[in-house]
């Protein structure tokens, strides 16, 4: 009767041990496998003083303290056992005491590790049949970690040059956090750095949005540019057979290096000016300054560099890092300079609103005329550019004197009443490619007026003709001009930013000869290559909100249908949408089994240049979100499923918002699906359509 109750004792002890082995097991497969289940819970940690950990991590952590405790107690058995061992004396009844108490301790750690061991060993196992690890014990080659976390999503909402794109030499690096950052944490704190208002003076208050643009030498701790071919692999790891020190120098080969930043021992990291836009949320990098000789890379053969954010870079809100409270706390990627100085100005591709003739040009109408065609008066206006420019530092017009505004680089006037319109001017959108105006102004109707998601509806001027000024590059201010020539050759790449008009990301100034589309090739003057149009405005607004009417994956569709890990993910509308609606805040990608990275932006038509240089003209009716490779499925088990979600936020050009109730998802035979819904991705019960206000595209 004692030894059947010593066994069931046993066997329940055995049990306990099985039970939490599986639960640690699955405690540390869950957070391998799914980070960024502590996304959001940021700011609810810093409120409440208790953290952002995850619940799990610290349960974990209290069985692998209870391990540690049964491993003491063991010690401590032992130590005991061996006391009463040896001060039996010889006494039978104590050596036989002390045996029992080793033999005894002895099984229950026997037990313990044993069914750590058999549970650790089941999981492994389950893990390889249905795809969910690597339990055949195999390293795997190591690969920079930070495109594969989401924050190209979460924190970042675009950066420029893109992941794994190739630009040439004297590019820029442009970033655009979600939230305001401290400029003095990607600027060195020197004699160089410098903050002023949009006329050069002193900035009196250094804040987000009070026109106050910063500008110094690159804090090389907070933003670190290096080669590939310098990247370290860690100690342990699987470096690529290609892998070696001696190879450094073989650009074909390391340029493919994916491993850890340079060792600091000795390394110098790419120096450059930084110029922040007076939301704080843009930095541009002017690797090596405004060198026109010094550039990345080389004339002979193409160089792969690294661009790495680090937690350095703090939030102006809080001074917390900007990756606080996300699974990692930097984010690289990668791009490539190719051998060439890109010379080639920028042109316009479209603008927003207009009436365009036969030849693709602005039609300008009278007021009053009979055949006059108006625009709505919450019309947003819009600029689409043929490559990245960087964003104007004029940003917030709060003046209606036109006199204020000699160097904007973007400028909406009412031609009727002889001023300045004011409003916000926004850039960094649609992948640097498109400047949208949002006019601050009442609509005039004796109360406010709001929109399909509850906005307050602004307006332009009433029965007016507005004109929008893009301003080129004062002739000056071009590399080669030459101030005893002035009637000579000059341009195309300026000295400098900021200098009074829009340039491309090679500081190229804009290119246009008074048309839209391509200019003759060559920034001359301010007042050959700027452009203007007007349009005239009625009394009414528009207040219908857009309808998606197609989709690319259409919903449902699977891999026998096509889908690929590069496929594109678009969704278009039955009218011209905004591309500062149509960013990562309101475009996302929702997936059980995928974290990767994801922007949002207008869809790019691609064309080629007479001299070679890529563009892109802008479908201001199709939204797209660029995304990293997808996960394909390992077996018949494992199929991972892809939610694309557009919000209610996403916006048409006259600020409506999209109703998720009138899309090509929505079926109102289907229960939960007659309004859509959205995807609860919160980790219970796995991925769920609910109803809701949001559609799962």
């Amino acid at each position: 009767m004692v030894k059947r109750k010593k066994k069931l004792v046993y066997a329940g002890v055995f049990l306990a041990l099985v039970l939490i082995a599986i639960f640690y097991t699955g405690v540390s497969t869950v957070l391998a496998q799914a980070p960024g289940v502590i996304e959001g819970t940021e700011q609810v940690g810093e409120a409440t003083g208790l953290g952002n950990e995850d619940p799990r991590i610290i349960i974990a952590r209290v069985i692998r303290i209870f391990f540690g405790f049964v491993g003491s107690i063991f010690l401590v058995l032992m130590i005991y056992a061996g006391y009463l061992y040896m001060t039996s004396g010889g006494e039978e009844v104590k050596t036989g005491k002390a045996k029992k108490v080793m033999i005894n301790a002895t099984i229950g750690l026997a037990i313990m590790m044993s069914a750590f061991a058999i549970t650790s060993y089941i999981i492994s196992r389950l893990q390889d049949i249905l795809g969910g690890g690597t339990g055949d014990g195999i390293q795997r080659e190591y690969t920079t970690p930070g495109l594969g976390s989401g924050i190209l999503g979460l924190v970042i909402q675009d950066h420029f040059p893109g992941i794994g794109a190739t630009v040439p030499r004297n590019t820029v690096i442009m970033v655009t956090f979600k939230e305001a950052i401290v400029p003095g944490s990607v600027i060195i704190d020197n004699s160089a750095f410098v903050c002023t208002d949009i006329n050069g003076s002193a900035c009196t208050t250094v804040t987000p949005d009070n026109n106050c643009v910063c500008a110094g030498d690159l804090n090389t701790e907070a933003v670190k540019i290096y080669e590939a071919c310098q990247t370290e692999y860690p100690a342990g790891s699987i470096a690529p057979p290609s892998y070696d020190p001696t190879q450094r120098n073989n650009r074909p080969v390391c340029n493919l290096w994916r491993g850890n930043e340079p060792s600091p021992s000795g390394f110098e990291f790419v120096t450059g000016e930084v110029y922040m836009t007076p939301d704080f949320k843009t930095i541009v990098i002017n690797p090596y300054g405004n060198s026109p000789t010094d550039h990345l890379g080389t004339v002979a053969e193409d160089v792969t560099y690294f661009t790495l954010l680090t937690n350095n870079i703090r939030k102006f809100q809080t001074n917390t890092g900007v990756f606080n409270g996300q699974t990692v706390s930097s984010y690289p990627w990668y791009f490539t300079t190719n051998t060439t100085i890109d010379i080639t100005p920028p042109f316009i591709t479209n603008v927003y609103p207009v009436t365009l003739d036969a030849n693709g040009q602005p039609i300008e109408y009278d007021l009053g005329a009979a055949n006059a065609v108006t625009q709505w008066r919450n019309s947003r206006i819009r600029v689409d550019f043929s490559e990245a420019v960087i964003p104007p530092i004029f940003s917030r017009m709060t003046s209606t004197n036109v006199t204020d505004y000699a160097n904007a680089e973007f400028l909406v006037t009412n031609d009727t009443a002889g001023a300045a319109i004011t409003g916000d001017v926004i850039g960094a959108v649609n992948q640097y490619r498109s400047i949208i105006f949002k006019s601050n102004g009442n609509c005039g109707t004796g109360a406010d007026l709001f929109n399909s998601c509850g906005d307050i509806v602004t307006c332009l001027p009433a029965d007016s003709e507005i004109r929008t000024l893009v301003r080129s590059v004062p002739k000056s201010n071009l590399i080669n001009y030459n101030s005893a020539d002035p009637d000579g050759p000059a341009g195309p790449t300026a000295i400098r930013f900021p200098v009074g008009g829009i340039v491309d990301a090679a500081l190229n100034g804009l290119d246009t000869n008074g048309r839209i589309g391509r200019g003759n090739g060559q920034t001359e003057t301010q007042a050959i290559d700027s452009f203007d149009w007007s349009f005239l405005t009625s009394s009414q607004v528009d207040l219908i909100p857009p309808q998606i009417t197609a989709l690319t994956p259409q919903n449902g569709e699977d891999k026998s249908d096509g889908v690929q890990p590069d496929s594109l993910v678009s969704a278009t509308f039955n009218e011209a949408m905004d591309p500062t609606t149509t960013t990562n805040n309101n475009m996302i990608i929702v997936s059980d089994s995928w974290n990767g990275w994801y922007t949002g932006s207008l869809f790019c038509n691609q064309g080629v240049s007479p001299d070679g240089s890529r563009f892109c003209t802008t479908d201001d009716r199709r939204t797209m979100i660029n995304h990293g490779p997808f996960t394909l499925a390992q077996n018949p088990l494992d199929i991972p499923f892809f939610f694309p979600k557009i919000m209610s936020g996403v916006q048409d050009m006259q600020g409506n918002c999209f109703n998720p109730c009138k899309g090509p998802a929505c079926d109102p035979q289907t229960p939960g699906r007659a309004c859509c819904g959205t995807v609860d991705d919160s980790g219970e019960g796995g991925m769920q359509v609910q109803p809701g206000a949001m559609c799962p595209y």
